[in-house]
């Protein structure tokens, strides 16, 4: 596709298209016309229309995916609490995709953000401040740069890669969440490597993000980068730092040297990288909880160091509790002395609950052990292959202090007393989410009439998380895996009316109008039916060549706009159906014993979410 290219450095938002809040707004920079409304139906081209375009709290733009665009945009405008404006992504296919390469064109940022209470979600960032004359500085640097005095501004589920910055938040009260990180490998300077995210603010939260390879090799100090800076030269408080996976990064966090950093908890991080997991300045009321610390990779271009503390640190203001620390080789001192400007003692580090171990020789903690802590194997599923839950007898289960966390890094709740490390013990199998909240792309579009003419997209669409279906056409999606016996649970809800849908089970064969399949009814009064289509039952009636085993009793579906909880376990020739909680039906019969998951568009709109599967062989 090609992509529109805009040049918008000094001009501000206009006023000339103000519309009353919760207006859309949409962009489609393939089939897109400057000249539209800017309406769904007939959707703006180009980011320069942002321009002319006066956006109120509550309002929504929406750009179309498989869409690219090119340059950046000063966002003046601001929503307020409870009514922000939204940028994201509609329709169906890969992300919408942001580019501006030049550094000297407003370095090289995509939004450049005034505004508060602004939500970016389910967009794609490449390519940005690549192409440079003068010296690139970090402070000026990000795709999504949000100015100080700004707030309450989100960015969630976005992809970023192939740029010095990811993200700048100088705000207060940011969420950074569920994001991308990756492959971003050019150094800013001679002296700085990529970042994926530096936060300059009060109270932000970075968390359930993926930082993979933000790393350069050709920096003054050999290697440099890594997945988190804080930067701030004067007081920063407030930040939570959890559930964040972090690999192959040169480092996992570190605070600019002139800074003041108060009350900061990291929390369920995995940190696989090749440099440091902290490198701390100026710290003060640091909780370090429950994080997976391995520091086994080589890199013979920059510093082998595990954690490092500048001079002026205060080994009484961090606590270090209930994590795994694994090192690589002996010489690699966990809380050591690892270059010639740190002086820090590390025997008076306060540590509690933690495990250290080396796969390849003896464990250097550089401190005495503190209560609770052991040096001893993780027992990991698959240290070698990076599988790093615990097995059956791992000496971390069981073994931590409780700081009131619900869930682990894989999302596994945490139940009794805690494990140590980034991820607790589960003894059978785990769920499987068959929703990822971004996108459909593990599942395949059948639609029924097999019009040609119809775009998936005016069937199925993401919005805000959830799986939302027009009923505009039959047919389904379904998931591109199969599976035999399992507990599935699917939320559902009618937003307007109430129509006819169903969630299919064990999908096999063709795809047709009606498959071989289970269906569980989803509809009013029919709620809770099993129909086994193109198989049969033992049990129930057959009507108009199906068979089918109605619901007992009187129907539990919930009213328009609440959200409904189905259940259904398959175990073999067995089905069985709980809605809100409450089995309404179970039948057995002559069906296939794997199959596919599916979802029916039926008649009016619907909304599914919170797909978990969990295997029962």
């Amino acid at each position: 596709m090609r992509p529109i290219t805009i040049i918008c450095l000094s001009i501000m938002i206009i006023c000339s298209l103000e519309k009353a809040g919760g207006a859309t707004y949409y962009f489609d920079s393939v089939s897109g016309s400057d000249r539209n409304p800017g309406s769904r139906d007939k959707p703006l081209r180009s980011l320069a229309k942002l321009y002319d375009i006066n956006l109120l709290p509550g309002d929504s733009v929406f750009f179309k995916r498989n869409s690219s665009f090119m340059g950046n945009v000063i966002l003046n405008d601001s929503g307020e609490d409870g009514v922000p404006i939204t940028f994201m992504a509609y329709g169906m296919g890969e992300k919408p995709r942001f580019s501006n390469l030049e550094y000297d064109e407003n370095y090289g940022r995509l939004f450049d953000v005034s505004g508060s209470h602004i939500i970016f979600k389910d967009l794609f960032f490449f390519n940005c401040a690549i192409q440079y004359k003068s010296r690139r500085r970090a402070q000026l640097l990000g795709a999504i740069f949000m100015k100080e005095d700004t707030h309450h501004n989100t960015i969630i589920d976005c992809e970023f890669t192939n740029m010095p910055v990811g993200i700048r938040d100088n705000g207060d009260y940011g969420i950074i969440k569920k994001n991308y990180l990756h492959d971003s490998t050019e150094p800013l300077n001679r002296y700085w490597g990529p970042m994926g995210i530096i936060a300059t603010g009060n109270y932000t939260e970075i968390a359930h993000n993926t930082f993979i390879n933000i790393r350069s090799t050709g920096t003054f100090w050999g290697a440099d980068g890594g997945a988190i800076e804080l930067d701030n030269h004067e007081n920063q408080t407030g930040l939570r730092v959890h559930h964040n996976f972090s690999r192959e990064n040169s480092g996992f966090l570190e605070c600019y040297e002139h800074g003041s950093y108060r009350d900061v908890t990291l929390a369920y991080n995995l940190s696989d990288d090749y440099e440091k997991f902290l490198g701390l300045n100026g710290t003060k009321g640091w909780r370090v909880i429950n994080n997976t610390v391995i520091r086994s990779r080589h890199d013979n271009n920059g510093f082998s160091d595990f954690i490092w503390f500048r001079e002026w640190y205060n080994p009484n203001e961090v606590v270090f509790t209930n994590n795994i620390f694994i090192t690589r080789d002996v010489g690699m001192s966990v809380f050591g002395d690892f270059r010639d400007d740190i002086a820090q003692d590390g025997e008076a580090q306060k540590s509690n609950n933690n495990l250290y171990y080396s796969f390849n020789g003896e464990v250097d903690v550089g401190k005495p052990l503190g209560d609770g802590d052991c040096i001893a194997d993780p027992l990991f599923i698959d240290f070698d292959n990076r599988d790093l839950r615990l097995r059956k007898g791992s000496p971390a289960i069981d073994a931590a202090l409780d700081f009131g966390y619900l869930h682990d890094l894989d999302g596994t709740a945490v139940t009794g007393k805690p494990d140590i490390g980034a991820y607790e013990y589960m003894d059978g199998p785990r769920s499987e989410e068959l929703f990822n909240g971004n996108d459909l792309d593990d599942w395949i579009f059948f639609l029924g009439d097999k019009d040609e003419t119809t775009d998936p997209s005016e069937v199925w669409e993401i919005r805000n998380g959830v799986i939302w279906c027009s009923g505009k056409t039959d047919g389904y999606i379904r998931t591109k895996k199969t599976y035999r016996n399992f507990k599935l649970a699917v939320e559902w809800r009618w937003p307007k009316s109430i129509g006819d849908s169903g969630i299919l089970v064990r999908i096999y064969g063709a795809d047709k109008r009606w498959p071989l399949c289970v269906e569980m009814q989803v509809g009013g009064t029919r709620t809770g039916d099993i129909l086994a289509i193109d198989g049969e039952l033992d049990d129930g009636e057959v009507v108009d060549g199906i068979h089918i085993q109605k619901c007992l009793g009187e129907n539990k579906e919930r009213e328009i706009g609440n959200w409904n909880l189905c259940e259904i376990a398959c175990n073999l020739e067995q089905v069985i159906v709980s809605i809100n909680g409450q089995e309404i039906n179970r039948t057995t019969g002559t069906f296939p014993y794997q199959g596919h998951i599916g979802l029916q568009s039926g008649v009016a709109p619907i909304e599914y979410r919170k797909l978990r599967l969990m295997p029962l062989d």
